[in-house]
């Protein structure tokens, strides 16, 4: 299959996240996604600015360096760094997916690196209730993975 190469996609994935970036938590159906152009398709939004949520501030540094591999990755949080919290105050949330913009303006087109979605341990979209007070933390044990490249071999992309 064409393409990048590995070690192609691995630097595009250390230079794309060499500075920091913003964090952004999504809510919809389980398995949700952001269109590739940067908006959101119906039920699926930001989580809204009150009950405690605001975007995070991700330093560069919280990035593991990223490892070349079919696909190549890139993982937040690293050990030093882990865990990122939020914690809703006021009202539960349910969280479905996540964001990095390059800013903390709305996510647009012109801001918005990279989106997925959130997965349980068998690696299925899931969607996770957070209830008020209840820490949610991404932590280096389970971090974001950002994927980039050929999917592993028997995969059928769609």
């Amino acid at each position: 299959m064409g393409g990048l190469s590995d070690a192609r996609e691995k630097a595009i994935l250390d230079s794309e996240f060499s500075s920091s970036v913003y964090l952004r938590l999504l809510t919809g159906a389980a398995g949700q996604e952001m269109n590739d152009n940067g908006t959101f398709p119906a039920g699926l939004s930001e989580l809204p600015t009150a009950n405690g949520y605001a975007p995070r501030l991700v330093s560069s540094a919280s990035w593991a360096s990223a490892v070349a591999g079919n696909p190549s990755i890139k993982t937040v949080p690293n050990p030093a760094h882990s865990p990122i919290t939020f914690t809703p105050s006021g009202a539960s949330w349910d969280i479905c997916g996540f964001a990095f913009t390059s800013d903390n303006s709305t996510i647009s087109s012109s801001n918005l690196l990279y989106s997925g979605v959130l997965v349980d341990v068998v690696n299925a979209p899931t969607l996770y209730h957070v209830g008020d007070g209840t820490p949610f933390s991404i932590t280096d044990q389970y971090p974001i993975v950002v994927r980039l490249g050929d999917p592993p071999a028997g995969v059928n992309p769609t």
